[in-house]
């Protein structure tokens, strides 16, 4: 699987890191470094005896795997830093935060992240669009978090690489039994970070909307004036010989949800919308 997905490692840590990163360059790298890793693959396996014939065998041992998966890591990082590098030349420094800016305009529109993060960014009016914070007050704020993620990657690369593996040498080979509890102390961890990675997203997304929700249903115009409204709505002739529209409230920002016919009358009638009203329908 690492010499199929391998190469797309590096490209996609560059794309959080590296502002000359480039879509051409994160292509060829991930595209090329796994057509190396393919051929460095099946170059070594060949070389044991029984070459290709015996696929299985050979394509499975140690040696083999290792070479693949480690061509297909390295040469999906050089290829995409190369390619970057030639395409980016003319770009200026100046235009690195400019490039930034690209990467903060992904947001969900359920949970903007300048609402989620109003607290820390101390950030008055977040729900505004025009309102977003810089993004030297953002990297500042942030600084700490950016220190800890940095200092956690490294810890748990060192333990993941040296420490872990470095664990299995005092205990030799392992007994049948050993290495089947093994295998499924594996399986079971893979299976665990796989449901967690897919539904964690799911639940997260099914919150927002269902927190969305919530909101719009406490929000509404006044009880008073929605039984007006309705029988505008309702009986829209007969109600506007006495009723001007202008003295209700919220008429400007409810008028999307009154039926043609009705705003037709409503001009008609020569009644204009109260723009500056503040209601929510």
């Amino acid at each position: 699987m690492g010499i199929l997905i391998g190469s797309a490692v590096l490209p996609i840590a560059l794309a959080m890191t590296w502002d000359r990163l480039t879509g051409e360059g994160m292509i060829a790298g991930s595209v090329g470094g796994t057509a190396l890793a393919l051929i460095s693959w099946l170059a070594v396996s060949s070389t044991y005896e029984g070459g290709l014939y015996d696929f299985f065998k050979n394509t499975g041992r140690e040696v083999s795997m290792l070479c693949g998966n480690l061509v297909s890591i390295i040469s999906g990082g050089v290829i995409t830093f190369v390619v970057s590098v030639v395409l980016s030349k003319y770009r200026s420094f100046d235009s690195s935060p400019e490039i930034w800016e690209n990467t903060r305009d992904i947001d969900s529109p359920l949970n903007p992240w300048t609402e989620l993060y109003a607290k820390e960014l101390d950030l008055m009016g977040a729900h505004q669009l025009d309102n977003r914070p810089s993004l030297y007050e953002v990297s500042r704020a942030f600084r700490n978090a950016k220190l800890v993620a940095q200092i956690g990657a490294v810890v748990l690369s060192v333990v993941l690489v040296i420490l872990w593996p470095a664990l299995m040498i005092p205990i030799g080979v392992f007994s049948f039994s050993d290495f089947s509890s093994w295998v499924t102390l594996s399986e079971v961890w893979a299976i665990v970070a796989t449901i967690f990675i897919i539904i964690t997203p799911v639940l997260n997304e099914i919150w927002d909307i269902y927190h969305a929700f919530k909101h719009r249903k406490r929000v509404g115009i006044e009880p008073e004036v929605r039984t007006r409204v309705e029988k505008v709505i309702n009986e829209p002739e007969a109600v506007l010989e006495t009723i001007d529209l202008n003295g209700i409230k919220g008429f400007g920002s409810i008028s999307a949800a009154v039926p043609t016919s009705v705003i037709s009358i409503a001009e008609a009638h020569g009644i204009q919308e109260d723009n500056s009203a503040v209601s929510v329908f």
